[in-house]
C-alpha cells in the first residue's frame, strides 16, 4: 500500500472514530462487518429479556386480559341448626331487636336478639331487611325478614387499590313471620320494573367503588336499585313489584378473609355503616362472624343501607312511601378478585421491558452516512 493510501485509510479510521466518540451512529458501530469482516455477537442480555418478556406474557395470559372485569358472586351468610354448636349457636329463630318501638342494633348474635320461635328465620339467616312500617325513624322497626340469596358484582380495576364495582345481580328471599314473605330483586334498564315509568325507579344507579387495601379501609360503597315483592297482595315472584327504591346507597366493608384475625383488625378502624350497634364492630366480625364463615371462604362483605322511603308502593299494601327500610347484609364469596396492583405492576413490568428492548437494540436500518 502506498503513502498516500495508508494516509487516507488512517484519516478515515480516526473519523470513523471521532464520529463515534460525540454519540452518532456510524458505519462502523451499525455495519455489521465492520470489525475485521466477522459478524458482532449478540448483545449478552438479548436473550434475557427475551425469556423474562415471555415469561411475564405468559404469567398475563393465564390471569386473563388486564383490563378485563372479575364477577364474584357472593352467597348471603347462614347458620342453621345443623351447623350449630354450643359454641356457635344457631341463628335459627332469633331476629334483631324489634320491640317496636325500641332501639336495636340491627344485628343478630348480640345481647337484644329477640327468639320467636323457630319458624321464624328457619334457614338461620345473618341479613336481615328491616321495615318501620309508620315510619317512624330512628333504629327501630316492626317487621325484620330474615334474608337469604346471592348478589354478584362485578370489579374493574381503576387505579392502584381502587376498583370499579357494577351490581349485575341481586336476588333475596325475605321471611317476615312464618306467613308473611318480602323478597327483594335488582333492578335493571332492562328489567320491566325500570320500563314503567310509574314505579319510579330507571336501574341505572347499580355501581359504586371499593377501596382495595388498608389505606382504603377496605370500605365499599355501591348504588342499588330495587324492589320488593310481598305476598300481602299474592305471590312474592320477581314479576310483582310492590314497592321500588331508586339509587339507595349500601355502605361497608369488603375484607379479605385473612384479616379476619385479631392482629388484621387490629389496625383498621371498623364502625357498623348505619352506626347502631354501641359495641366493637371488629370484635363482632371477629367472633361472631368469622367463625360462621365456610373455609373456602375468600372475602367477606359487610353492608348496611340506613333508613329511606320506596319511591313507589303499591296502594294497599303494609308499606306506603312513608315507610322506611333499612337493612344489614352479610355475604360471602369463595372466587379470587385480584388486587387492582397486580395488573398495574405486571403491566409495567412488561412496559419496561419492551422500552429497555427497542432502546437498547441498533436499528438495521440506521444511516451509514
Amino acid at each position: 500500500m502506498t503513502g498516500s493510501a495508508m494516509t487516507l485509510q488512517s484519516l478515515r479510521t480516526a473519523s470513523s472514530r471521532a464520529t463515534l466518540k460525540h454519540g452518532d451512529q456510524s458505519f462502523e458501530a451499525t455495519n455489521p462487518l465492520s470489525h475485521g469482516g466477522r459478524r458482532r455477537k449478540p448483545f449478552a442480555w438479548h436473550s434475557t429479556l427475551l425469556r423474562a418478556l415471555c415469561f411475564l406474557l405468559t404469567v398475563l395470559a393465564g390471569i386473563g386480559p388486564i383490563n378485563a372485569a372479575v364477577i364474584a358472586d357472593f352467597q348471603l351468610l347462614t347458620w342453621g341448626d345443623s351447623q350449630a354448636g354450643t359454641e356457635l349457636p344457631s341463628a335459627s329463630g332469633r331476629k334483631p331487636s324489634a320491640g317496636y318501638p325500641a332501639a336495636s342494633d340491627w344485628l343478630i348474635f348480640t345481647p337484644d336478639d329477640q327468639a320467636p320461635g323457630s319458624n321464624y328465620n328457619p334457614q338461620g339467616a345473618l341479613s336481615h331487611s328491616l321495615a318501620d312500617i309508620p315510619g317512624t325513624g330512628g333504629s327501630s322497626f316492626n317487621m325484620a325478614p330474615s334474608l337469604t340469596g346471592t348478589i354478584s358484582l362485578e370489579f374493574a380495576a381503576s387505579g392502584l387499590g381502587v376498583w370499579d364495582i357494577s351490581v349485575t345481580g341481586l336476588a333475596y328471599s325475605g321471611q317476615a313471620t312464618p306467613v308473611m314473605f318480602m323478597n327483594q330483586f335488582l333492578v335493571t334498564p332492562e328489567t320491566s320494573a325500570a320500563q314503567n315509568g310509574g314505579f319510579i325507579v330507571d336501574g341505572m344507579g347499580n355501581s359504586g367503588t371499593w377501596n382495595a387495601s388498608a389505606a382504603g379501609a377496605w370500605t365499599i360503597q355501591y348504588g342499588l336499585d330495587f324492589y320488593l315483592a310481598t305476598n300481602a297482595d299474592g305471590d312474592p315472584a320477581s314479576g310483582d313489584v310492590d314497592a321500588t327504591f331508586n339509587d339507595t346507597v349500601q355502605q361497608g366493608y369488603l375484607l379479605p378473609i385473612s384479616l379476619l384475625t385479631a392482629e388484621g383488625l387490629s389496625s383498621l378502624s371498623l364502625d357498623d355503616p348505619a352506626g347502631m350497634y354501641a359495641g366493637d364492630f371488629a370484635t363482632y366480625l371477629l367472633n361472631e362472624i368469622a367463625p360462621r364463615l365456610p373455609e373456602e371462604a375468600t372475602y367477606l362483605l359487610v353492608t348496611q343501607m340506613s333508613k329511606v322511603n320506596p319511591d313507589y308502593s303499591e296502594v294497599g299494601l303494609p308499606i306506603t312511601t312513608n315507610t322506611l327500610i333499612g337493612n344489614t347484609t352479610i355475604a360471602f364469596t369463595t372466587g379470587a378478585i385480584p388486587e387492582p396492583s397486580t395488573f398495574v405492576m405486571l403491566f409495567l413490568a412488561v412496559g419496561l421491558i419492551g422500552c429497555s428492548f427497542r432502546r437498547r437494540i441498533p436499528s438495521e436500518n440506521c444511516s451509514t452516512r
